[in-house]
């Protein structure tokens, strides 16, 4: 039989009913952050990363992990988080520059937090770095087996030797980046060096330096 004139709810099992038109909140996040090296007394070079929105109903908020800072400017306004405004509901692609600023030495992790519809969702991607003291003292210079400079360094470090000797290039990671017998005086070309701090050690003795 035919069912006429009849005028159905669809609901959910929860009791209410499904509002099939209202499509749900979504916040979107592209990030390709590497680690970060600081020199402590000096913020880190900034990253970038870039958010969207869409069906928004709230601000969405940016929220830095301890030691990191957060801007919509490359230059100026870093402070642990920022506010987005949509617009009529949409948040289009918006650039969020991101830099370590740590007043401690040793390694910063944490995650960045996103948080929409007045924080009741949220999205995370993780960041680490490390802040080092490059300041070496009139004393350590006279105990180094060796020295290098300038550090940091953008195309080319130098490094003097009281002899001749083996040295290897590390990454932080651990990972064997150069390996050279080097003479009394070297010079090393690191300007493909992706930014960061290495590690050059001989048998006795280990430095770090900084690639901008």
């Amino acid at each position: 039989n035919l069912i006429n004139n009849k005028s159905w709810t669809f609901s959910h099992t929860s009791g209410g009913t499904a509002d099939c038109s209202q499509a749900p909140p979504v916040v979107l996040v592209s990030a390709s952050i590497v680690s970060f090296t600081q020199t402590l007394g000096t913020p880190s070079n900034q990253q970038a990363f870039t958010i969207s929105g869409s069906n928004l109903t709230s601000n969405v908020v940016i929220t830095a992990p301890q030691f990191y800072e957060v801007s919509t400017s490359s230059s100026s306004g870093f402070s642990s988080s920022v506010s987005i405004t949509p617009s009529s509901g949409t948040v289009s692609t918006t650039t969020i520059y991101l830099r370590l600023n740590a007043n401690t030495l040793g390694a910063h992790s944490g995650n960045v937090q996103l948080e929409y519809e007045n924080g009741t969702k949220s999205v995370q991607f993780a960041v680490s770095g490390e802040t080092v003291n490059t300041t070496v003292s009139t004393l350590e210079t006279q105990n180094l087996s060796f020295k290098l400079y300038p550090n940091p360094s953008i195309n080319q470090l130098f490094i003097d030797f009281e002899m001749p000797t083996q040295i290897e290039i590390y990454s932080v990671a651990g990972k064997l980046v150069d390996k050279y017998s080097a003479n009394k005086n070297h010079i090393i070309d690191i300007s493909l060096y992706p930014a960061g701090m290495y590690l050059v050690k001989t048998d006795t003795q280990t430095l770090k330096f900084i690639k901008q």
